[in-house]
C-alpha cells in the first residue's frame, strides 16, 4: 500500500506482495503520455485494460544519442469553449489555443536504467487572457539492479499545475475569503513526490 498525503513534498515507502513476477528490467509505465515508470512490475496483458496497454506499432522511434533514445514530441490544438467560467448565469465563451511539448530520454542499458521526462501545457485565450495558464511537469526515475531479483528504484518528480477558478476547490477557498464566487484568477500550486521501492523476488513470489 501507498500512504500519499496532500503535502508540497510527498515521500512514499511502498512494499507489497505480488503474485506475479516482478521482471524491473522489462519493466514498462502503463499509463499514457509519460515516461516509463520503472518501478511498475510487468502485469500479464490480461490484467491490463487495451487503453492502458502499450502500443508499440504506434509509438515514436526517437533518436538515438549515445546509449540514450530522446523522443521530443509537440502538439498544437485550438479549442471553442461556450463557457469557459462552467457558470449557469454568468456564461462567457472563447477560443483558446493549447500547446504541449514534451521530451523523454531513456537510457537503453542491458543492466540497471534511468529515464527523464519534462512536459509543458500552455493554454492561451484569445480574449479572456486572465484564464491563461502555463503548467509544467518534471519527473525522472531510475533502477538498480543489484542482483537477480533484486532491484531498487527511485522516483522523483516536480509539477506546476493551475485549479480553474470555477472549480469547486476554489470556489471553496474564495468563499471562505469573502471574496465573491470565482477567484479572479486560476490558482498556481506546486507539487514535489519522491518514492523509494525496494523489491526482492527471487522466483514467482516475492516482496
Amino acid at each position: 500500500m501507498i500512504f500519499a498525503p496532500k503535502v508540497g513534498i510527498l515521500v512514499l515507502f511502498s512494499a507489497g506482495c505480488m503474485i506475479y513476477a516482478v521482471k524491473a528490467a522489462d519493466a514498462q509505465d502503463l499509463s499514457p503520455n509519460s515516461v516509463p515508470n520503472l518501478t511498475q512490475p510487468d502485469f500479464p496483458p490480461e490484467k491490463i485494460s487495451i487503453a492502458d496497454r502499450p502500443h508499440p506499432e504506434y509509438d515514436e522511434v526517437g533518436y538515438r544519442i549515445a546509449s540514450y533514445i530522446v523522443k521530443p514530441t509537440i502538439s498544437v490544438t485550438e479549442t471553442f469553449d461556450s463557457n469557459i467560467l462552467g457558470s449557469s448565469s454568468f456564461e462567457r465563451s472563447d477560443f483558446f489555443t493549447s500547446v504541449r511539448p514534451t521530451v523523454g530520454i531513456e537510457s537503453d542499458w542491458q543492466t540497471n536504467a534511468v529515464s527523464l521526462y519534462a512536459e509543458g501545457n500552455i493554454a492561451r485565450y484569445a480574449r479572456y487572457t486572465s484564464e491563461n495558464v502555463d503548467n509544467f511537469l518534471a519527473r525522472g526515475n531510475g533502477r538498480l539492479d543489484i542482483e537477480r531479483g533484486q532491484t531498487l528504484t527511485f522516483d522523483a518528480g516536480y509539477q506546476i499545475q493551475h485549479e480553474a477558478r470555477y472549480s469547486p476547490e476554489s470556489q471553496a477557498a474564495v468563499n471562505q475569503a469573502g471574496g465573491g464566487n470565482y477567484a479572479r484568477f486560476p490558482t498556481e500550486y506546486s507539487l514535489s513526490t519522491a518514492q523509494l521501492t525496494y523489491v526482492y523476488s527471487p522466483s514467482r513470489w516475492g516482496f
